[in-house]
């Protein structure tokens, strides 16, 4: 290791000196090669790509309200809703809602458009429980029971979009099905709101972790031991296309 001998004044002080030439050379050619390189500053080489309307954009059947406010697209589906119902149940929502738009802005049919990386079947989920349409879906009023492939998609919409409202109900139809109350489970004529199958567990255990809810668990993990070898297959829900 090489060290630097700094002159001693008439007090008897060391003085640092001035640093060797060849270190100012090369700090001189770091600060050139950075100006004449671009694409080493952090905000050029990771910058986000600006969102594209695809060329085959639909109308979502079920929610493409005329007189809405506000375009949710997923993949090639557009979902043309309400936004101040969005706003009510989303401070997420809200907020991005609140921020400045370009004067480029997407637009369909004047309706501000946000691109969003969730599929069609997820989001046609939580909007069927959000607006009242004949396939609206409500929590503790079914006739039929619900899918897992529906709460499921409540569950990871609403939570990552902050609904609490919603993720609540969600929450609540998994606990009642995955209960951790015994005497509650045994029961013959014991009616859920939700139905699901052994494999289902599997998405259980997943939602449980995502959402900090322990008591799922250990009913989960017995249904999930019940699937038998379909568990090493993996479970592929429908709203995802992919196994979990």
């Amino acid at each position: 290791m090489v060290q630097h001998q700094y002159p001693v004044s008439q007090t008897g002080v060391r003085s640092p000196s001035r640093p060797p030439k060849d270190m100012e050379d090369l700090r001189s050619r770091k600060r050139r090669r950075a100006a004449s390189d671009p694409s080493r500053h952090t905000s050029e080489r990771f910058a986000w790509p600006e969102p594209v309307l695809p060329a085959n954009l639909v109308h979502d059947p079920e929610f493409w309200f005329d007189d809405g406010s506000v375009v949710l697209t997923a993949l090639n589906v557009g979902f043309r809703v309400y936004r101040r119902i969005l706003e009510e149940h989303s401070p997420f929502c809200k907020d991005m809602f609140r921020i400045p738009q370009p004067a480029h802005a997407l637009t369909v049919e004047g309706c501000p458009v946000v691109v969003l990386v969730d599929t069609p079947q997820q989001l046609r989920h939580m909007l069927r429980v959000l607006f009242p349409t004949n396939g609206n879906l409500r929590f503790g009023k079914q006739e039929a029971p619900i899918t897992m492939d529906a709460v499921a998609a409540v569950v990871r919409l609403s939570h990552k979009y902050q609904m609490d409202q919603l993720l609540a109900q969600a929450l609540s139809a998994l606990m009642e099905f995955y209960t951790d109350d015994c005497h509650e489970w045994i029961k013959r004529d014991r009616k859920t709101t939700m139905t699901a199958m052994p494999i289902d567990a599997i998405t259980a255990i997943s939602l449980a972790h995502l959402t900090s809810t322990p008591s799922i668990l250990p009913l989960a993990y017995f249904h999930a031991c019940c699937a038998g070898s379909q568990v090493l297959r993996g479970c592929v829900r429908a709203a995802r296309g992919q196994s979990l």
